[in-house]
């Protein structure tokens, strides 16, 4: 992540990603090993990666794929199956998109009714900022404005007792 770009690199695993901005989306690449997926519109995706390969889903939004000598596009409600086989060459298929647990536990997780509150203090795209009100209140101050503190801390907590900061440019 830098100011220019959010470029993911998924080795195994899975990750939704939701970009609902012009700036999110054309911020956005998600690199695959064999090639890079990159959102032609705002939308959901997700994107699952094993031994296999990649299965790319577009719930929402279109995406491209970019690898050697090949291109092509996932449309919403499609998914493509990306791999490479044992002589080296990258192959695709259109796959039905990926609905599991996870899809639901995502899907679920958007539908929480958005806080008006915290909507009113910080950008929507602050990474954390949907659990804000989930875990604390905002209260007025005449020396600061506006201020956030959890609800629940236990009693020996202390700020910046773990960790450190780093500038990176």
């Amino acid at each position: 992540i830098d100011d220019e770009q959010v470029r993911v690199v998924l080795d195994g695993g899975r990750i939704i990603a939701k970009l609902p901005t012009e700036d999110t989306r054309r911020d956005f690449v998600l690199d695959a090993g064999n090639g890079r997926f990159l959102p032609r519109d705002t939308g959901i995706y997700r994107f699952d990666r094993d031994g296999t390969g990649t299965v790319a889903t577009a719930y929402f939004g279109t995406l491209r794929f970019e690898g050697r000598d090949t291109a092509f596009d996932v449309n919403a409600g499609e998914g493509a199956h990306v791999w490479n086989d044992g002589a080296g060459r990258l192959n695709y298929r259109m796959v039905q998109g990926v609905r599991d647990e996870f899809t639901q536990w995502s899907a679920a997780r958007d539908q929480q009714q958005r806080s008006v509150a915290s909507s009113r203090y910080v950008s929507p795209e602050m990474t954390g900022a949907q659990d804000l009100d989930a875990y604390g209140d905002w209260s007025e101050t005449p020396d600061y404005g506006a201020v956030w503190f959890p609800r629940a801390v236990s009693a020996d907590w202390a700020p910046y007792r773990e960790g450190h900061w780093a500038w990176i440019a």
